[in-house]
């Protein structure tokens, strides 16, 4: 992976919102990058796991620690 980039979408341009996994394969397909290249953040479990459904990673936010955990566990090393 080259480049990490946030991606917002809102549900009303692509006719598909969180957690239906159509919002989710709109990313994967507008971005054109597999679904392992993403790490998908929300503080909703439902929406983690439609995105996770995918083939997305996944992580419920419940702080900033547990989130940087998770940042660094998804990139690559070195």
């Amino acid at each position: 992976m080259q480049y990490v980039r946030p991606v917002r979408r809102r549900g009303g341009r692509i006719r598909a919102a969180k957690p239906d996994t159509a919002a989710f394969r709109h990313c994967v397909t507008a971005l054109r990058a597999a679904p392992a290249y993403f790490l998908f953040v929300d503080d909703r479990e439902e929406n983690v796991r439609a995105a996770r459904d995918v083939g997305m990673n996944g992580h419920v936010f419940t702080g900033q620690d547990a989130l940087a955990a998770a940042v660094d566990a998804w990139l690559p090393a070195g």
